[in-house]
């Protein structure tokens, strides 16, 4: 098993940009995977993200893998990380599951 060090320089993320190109994986609930009645975009934080990844880096070759699931907690997100993340090879990985998590 892989073991990330989620509290590291974001190295990763620093190599992709100064490449041109960075992937982008989002995992979360309802308020990550948008309003399907906007076509899932203005409506959903990631959209801002990628607003502003493309602001700061207009040359960047982006990607965004948004794995959100409206009414899911992060138990869903744990099933579903490898295939709809991990193997898309992000650079950069956003996790949101402070609305439908109620654990303790």
């Amino acid at each position: 098993m892989e073991i990330i060090n989620r509290r590291g320089m974001l190295q990763r993320t620093k190599k992709a940009l100064r490449q041109g190109r960075l992937n982008i994986g989002i995992l979360g609930g309802s308020i990550t995977a948008g309003d399907e009645n906007t076509g899932g975009m203005e409506s959903n934080w990631p959209y801002y993200i990628r607003g502003w990844f493309l602001s700061e880096f207009p040359n960047l070759r982006l990607s965004v893998f948004n794995a959100g699931i409206g009414g899911t907690g992060s138990i869903s997100g744990l099933m579903r990380c490898k295939k709809e993340i991990l193997d898309k090879k992000c650079d950069l990985v956003f996790v949101e599951y402070v609305v439908n998590d109620c654990y303790g």
